[in-house]
């Protein structure tokens, strides 16, 4: 059964629940911990509502070899270096700080923590098992290294922020401009476009921890509507929209304000290609309401995303 506990053969205590395996492999399978397992039930007991896991806001290097650990002065100690902080949190957290202990567990210099599997049996596995049970509000204790002396943290886990939304469920939002197809990119699409590799989608994810989100989304061009007004214009699928008449786009619904207010001759849509759709602002507004009609859409939108601050 795909759904069956799966126990230890030394003792009754189940270690997780299988729920995947490859079709094309022999006992190649996937199981959910239990600790993963009662920390989603327990969310719903409590919350009513899954709230999201708390997760390390801060990527890593492992120290393994001795030049490294003498240069960051954590010989003896343990611990990873820091090599990026998530900017949606305020951890307190540097780059090139040595964290060598979370709630209160030594972290190795492999990145890995101690943990009791049973009957005595201690396994180390990756520091972010320290998190996979807590809630988002929890308060995180940890102790780092900056440049040699200890340096005591305490910070609120939140849930996860990405640019690039990682929810499978989210609501699929689209602006139509003069026939042009624009959403927000998000992990729905890119696996539903096969577009994980697209230079667009690499960008993003390499960029996530740039800055704070702040309802900021990445915009892109998902399709086109066919009408005399965009033929010949210079587009590329998850092209991803910059500016519109010189002005930062922030996100979806701020893209469809800055066409709404736009009341001169021109509507310039500038692309991370460096191309630009130039397309007179009557002849767009007219083409967008011809092809609603013509598809037989609703709306030439479905905004859902924060109002902009302008």
């Amino acid at each position: 059964s795909t759904s069956a506990p799966r126990r230890p053969r030394s003792g009754p205590r189940a270690l997780g629940v299988a729920f995947m395996g490859l079709a094309e492999a022999q006992g190649v399978g996937f199981i959910i911990p239990a600790k993963v397992a009662m920390r989603f039930l327990e969310d719903f007991r409590l919350h009513g509502a899954f709230t999201g896991f708390g997760y390390p806001p801060f990527l890593w290097q492992c120290l393994e070899t001795e030049d490294m650990r003498a240069y960051y002065k954590a010989a003896g100690r343990g611990g990873v270096r820091v090599t990026a902080t998530d900017p949606n949190v305020d951890s307190g957290l540097q780059v090139d700080d040595i964290v060598v202990e979370l709630f209160g567990v030594p972290v190795g210099h492999d990145g890995k923590v101690a943990t009791e599997i049973g009957d005595g049996e201690v396994e180390r596995v990756s520091l972010w098992y320290l998190f996979c049970d807590k809630f988002t509000s929890t308060t995180c204790t940890g102790i780092v290294l900056r440049d040699g002396k200890e340096v005591r943290l305490a910070f609120e886990l939140v849930p996860p922020r990405p640019l690039v939304s990682m929810d499978p469920a989210v609501a699929n939002e689209f602006l139509l401009i003069a026939g042009l197809v624009l959403q927000p990119m998000t992990a729905a699409y890119l696996s539903a476009a096969q577009a994980w590799h697209s230079f667009e989608a690499q960008k993003a994810l390499h960029s996530m921890w740039d800055a704070r989100t702040s309802g900021r989304q990445v915009v892109i061009v998902t399709g086109v509507l066919s009408h005399e007004v965009n033929s010949g214009m210079p587009f590329a699928r998850e092209d991803a929209l910059c500016s519109i008449n010189g002005q930062e786009v922030q996100n979806l619904r701020h893209a469809a304000e800055l066409v709404d207010r736009n009341t001169g001759e021109w509507l310039v849509l500038s692309f991370s290609s460096r191309t630009s759709v130039v397309v007179r602002s009557v002849a767009a507004r007219a083409a967008t309401a011809e092809l609603v009609e013509m598809h037989g859409l609703q709306a030439d939108r479905l905004l859902l995303s924060p109002p902009s601050k302008l």
